[in-house]
């Protein structure tokens, strides 16, 4: 009995070895797959681009009607202000947010990306409102071609802010470690595109605003 006991032993660690596994295989992430909007989502997200376009297009008609008093121009000039570093403030925070949790830097995970988002995004939409019914009194003229190229930024801007609402609810199901270069590419390019245009139509809106137009 004691002669097959070094065998016995001896077959220890190659079972041991059988049931871990290998390094390369734990290091294999699981695969996934990006959960694709539900026609209602689309419905909705479609719904609330329409009605992004169509307050745009009731405040423009609307302006034109209104006029302010000198007495009430410099606080409708502050509420303005006030609401750009809001909405615009939220904006970056967002971005930072998302390009931290996805670049894995600072220790920020995806999922701390989507928390802050969720945290933050109220406050875009509060700021757009607030740029939105604050230019309704300001009475833009329309005569001048830079005012039609900052309201159609700003349009674009809020219809961009609707499109990317369906991207932290894909990124939900991912992986908590999950990176950027782990992304599907469409997907990938689809988010940067969103980051990107979203600051290109703001900054475009800012600048001509802040040259007096």
């Amino acid at each position: 009995m004691n002669d097959h006991l070094p065998t016995a032993l001896a077959d220890i660690p190659t079972a041991a070895a059988a049931a871990t596994p290998t390094a390369c295989t734990a290091r294999t992430p699981a695969p996934f797959v990006l959960r694709a909007p539900c026609p209602a989502e689309r419905l909705r997200l479609a719904a609330a681009a329409a009605g992004v376009t169509a307050l745009w297009a009731i405040v423009l008609i609307a302006s034109q009607r209104f006029t302010i008093s000198r007495g009430f121009h410099h606080p409708v000039v502050a509420l303005h202000l006030i609401s750009l570093t809001v909405g615009f403030g939220a904006v970056l925070a967002v971005d930072v947010c998302a390009l931290n949790g996805l670049l894995r830097r600072h220790d920020f995970t995806l999922a701390d990306a989507l928390k802050a988002a969720a945290v933050v995004d109220p406050l875009i939409w509060v700021g757009y409102a607030g740029l939105i019914l604050s230019g309704l009194l300001l009475h833009p003229d329309l005569t001048e071609p830079l005012m039609w190229v900052k309201l159609v930024a700003g349009l674009a801007a809020g219809i961009n802010g609707v499109n990317a609402k369906g991207l932290p609810a894909a990124l939900a199901d991912l992986p908590r470690a999950t990176r950027l270069s782990d992304l599907p590419r469409p997907f990938a390019v689809r988010a940067v595109a969103a980051a990107t245009f979203s600051q290109l139509a703001w900054w475009t809106a800012i600048l001509i605003g802040f040259f007096g137009i």
